[in-house]
């Protein structure tokens, strides 16, 4: 998931009177409502960064300003004041995203809790941020801090430029000499094949998976609607109706946030691979479950994929969208329930059959890796825990069917499939 931000446009106060006389209008401009400092309670005042509009505390010189806004305003402050180099720690501490230990302070203009981030992962800078009003609060004094950190030290640049050429040209050497050795692989270095596909399984269905086509169907509606009509890709939409785990439990608009997010898509191939899986190996789970069943636990199996990526990061305010997390509970529940079918997969140019098990178990094993791998990432990216949680619940809910259609089967009949 890529980083998202809402750009919210205000309108200063203007006089009342010259609006008045020139529109003959009666009535009394209505007020703005007064803010107050989060930390001292002071009113805040109006001030300018260039022509950024902010609110200033004039005891502590706290600022409230558009999260959009920021470098602009950190920039005009080290173009107007005497900023110092940054300083050489080369055994520098790191907060990074999970050392944050402050009291969420309360945004001045909607009176919410606001999340607390790390200005860059080794800045060591917390500021507050308010994913309703999408403002920042920056407390008196790390104004200095950022800029201090933003200007940098040119002696750190020549040294990071140094690095970065010397260890691009061992890189590209090492690439080199990996690509002339697996030339079918020279395009990726030798890591990975081009393209590994399911195509289909060889497990043949009584009846006809009614609840996946509608499921699919809906996917595809909602992206053509989302690409045409409604503004699909702009970072307001995926605000609005994505998955943002610091205000999933906020609100009900927040709840209703672990369904919408689940028919939403970045983009055509986002959507063509979500559906793929969920059309090979969604009508074989259908089919043993039922049709109704099978939706109810499709929408069970997406929001557990959410609890989980909001349990690891819950002060993100990133935006999750995508199906792949009510996806992999289907494949946790095939997983667990059709362990020896065969996969026709699409590997390089050559069509194989691979085992369910060694499938699905390879990509859970992919999935565990690169969340790991990507545990420090602060921009975003693939929600990697969601795919877990989404087919570590499938799984147990295969597991437990399997239970129950064993114990019907000891005692002389078989499990009545629902309907």
């Amino acid at each position: 998931m890529a980083s998202f931000h809402i750009q919210i446009l205000t309108t200063g106060s203007t006089d009342a009177g010259s609006i008045g006389a020139e529109h003959k209008i009666s009535h009394p401009a209505k007020e703005e409502a007064t803010m107050r400092c989060p930390k001292c309670g002071t009113e805040l005042k109006k001030m300018f960064f260039k022509s950024v509009p902010v609110d200033y505390c004039s005891k502590c010189n706290g600022l409230l300003l558009p999260s959009n806004d920021l470098n602009v305003v950190v920039d005009d402050f080290i173009a107007t004041r005497d900023v110092p180099n940054a300083r050489i720690e080369l055994d520098k501490d790191v907060v990074g995203k999970y050392g944050i230990s402050e009291v969420n302070a309360k945004c001045p203009r909607c009176a919410k809790k606001m999340a607390k981030l790390n200005y860059a992962y080794d800045s060591n800078i917390i500021i507050d941020k308010c994913a309703e009003c999408d403002v920042l609060w920056v407390d008196g004094g790390e104004m200095l801090k950022l800029a201090v950190f933003r200007k940098g030290n040119p002696i750190l640049d020549r040294m990071g430029e140094a690095i970065a050429e010397n260890r691009g040209a061992a890189l590209d050497a090492r690439y080199e000499s990996m690509s002339s050795a697996r030339s079918p692989y020279s395009a990726y270095g030798g890591f990975a094949p081009r393209i590994i596909l399911p195509l289909k399984d060889d497990q043949k269905c009584d009846s006809t998976p009614y609840s996946v086509l509608f499921i699919l169907s809906v996917n595809v509606i909602v992206f053509v609607l989302q690409s045409t009509l409604w503004g699909g890709g702009s970072e307001t939409y995926f605000r609005e109706f994505g998955l943002v785990p610091s205000t999933a439990f906020a609100s009900l608009k927040g709840g209703c946030s672990f369904f919408t997010s689940m028919f939403l898509h970045g983009g055509l191939a986002h959507l063509f691979g979500n559906m793929l899986f969920l059309f090979i190996f969604g009508d074989n789970v259908e089919d043993r479950f039922g049709h109704v069943k099978f939706l109810f636990l499709y929408l069970f199996f997406g929001i557990c994929a959410g609890l989980l990526h909001i349990a690891l990061d819950p002060r993100s305010l990133l935006p999750a969208i995508g199906a792949s997390g009510a996806i992999s509970g289907v494949m946790g529940a095939y997983f667990i329930l059709y362990p020896a079918a065969k996969v026709k997969t699409y590997i390089y140019g050559a069509i194989v059959d691979v085992p369910a098990f060694a499938y699905l178990g390879g990509w859970l094993l992919l999935q565990l890796v690169f969340a790991y791998l990507d545990s420090e990432n602060m921009g975003g990216g693939t929600a990697w825990f969601a795919h877990i949680g989404g087919f570590a619940a499938g799984a147990l809910v295969g597991a437990a069917l399997r239970y129950l259609e064993n114990e019907d089967d000891s005692k002389g009949f078989s499990y009545p499939k629902a309907t």
